[in-house]
This record gives structure tokens, sequence and C-alpha cells, in this order.
């Protein structure tokens, strides 16, 4: 739990965006209207670039 913590956290600085936002983008495949993760109900090259870095932070946390 902690690594995810973290790894959302992390991203949610970079991205200047909301923690909550993000956990549910990877958690619920939520959409992100604000910083267009979807497109026609699927992920945009942007979406994927942000799940896929919170995932590296995660395992980057997890491996600590």
């Amino acid at each position: 739990m902690n690594a995810l913590a973290s790894a959302v956290t992390d991203m949610a600085e970079e991205l200047d965006h909301d923690e909550c936002e993000l956990l549910y983008l990877l958690l619920e495949n939520r959409p992100i209207d604000a910083i267009h993760t979807h497109s026609y109900g699927f992920h945009t090259a942007n979406g994927r670039h942000i799940i896929e870095q919170i995932k590296e932070k995660y395992y980057e946390y997890d491996a600590e």
C-alpha cells in the first residue's frame, strides 16, 4: 500500500494533478478529461504513458 501511495503521489506532483483522480485512473480505468487520458473509451498515448509511469514508480518503491 505504501508503494502504491508513494507512486501516485510522485506522479501527481510531476503532473500537478489530483492524486485521487490518478488512483482512479489506475485502479478503475476512470478517464481524466483534463489531462486527456481517454478517447472514445480507449487510452490515449498520454493515458498509457501515465499508467506506465505510475507502475514503474510502484515497482521501484516495492523493491525497497
